[in-house]
């Protein structure tokens, strides 16, 4: 179900690693490019967003915040466990370089 969820988020993602949060209402996904695809409950439906350096990233114990920096799609956070850790350092690699304003 979450292939298809990001399938219907950006046409062509293809993801080859996936992470649900465990209460299933987030997942984090990864395509074979190194995009990354953040997918959430909006009411009935689930809605996407593509990460970019703009995301922000922030790791508490199994818990993950992204943040799209987009104010319509807002913070989300999902519990991870212990994979946590292995996805926000996937994160963290799309802002090297990240221009500080």
């Amino acid at each position: 179900q979450a292939r298809e969820i990001a399938r219907e988020a950006l046409c062509g993602f293809e993801p080859v690693e996936i992470a649900i949060d465990k209460a299933g209402i987030a997942a984090l996904m990864r395509d074979a490019d190194g995009r990354h695809l953040l997918v959430r409950r909006h009411g009935v439906q689930w809605v996407g967003r593509l990460l970019d350096h703009h995301n922000e990233a922030r790791l508490d114990q199994n818990f993950l915040t992204v943040g799209t920096g987009e104010k319509t799609f807002g913070s989300v956070t999902l519990n991870l466990g212990a994979q946590a850790s292995h996805w926000a350092a996937g994160l963290r690699h799309l802002n090297v370089g990240r221009p500080y304003a």
